[in-house]
């Protein structure tokens, strides 16, 4: 019985250490892709200021 156990026990710390980087991963591009689009939206405004400005 003991060496089936060990067996799931590696599974599952297997598949728990893939969903945190997949976690991680997640977090970092989310939060990259925040920033982008908030320096995006940045830009857009300052292109509508100048345009109206003008």
């Amino acid at each position: 019985m003991q060496p089936n156990r060990d067996k799931l026990w590696k599974i599952l710390s297997f598949s728990r250490g893939i969903s945190n980087e997949h976690l991680n991963f997640e977090s970092i591009s989310s939060s990259g892709f925040a920033s982008f689009h908030s320096s995006m939206d940045c830009t857009m405004n300052l292109c509508l200021l100048f345009s109206l400005g003008s």
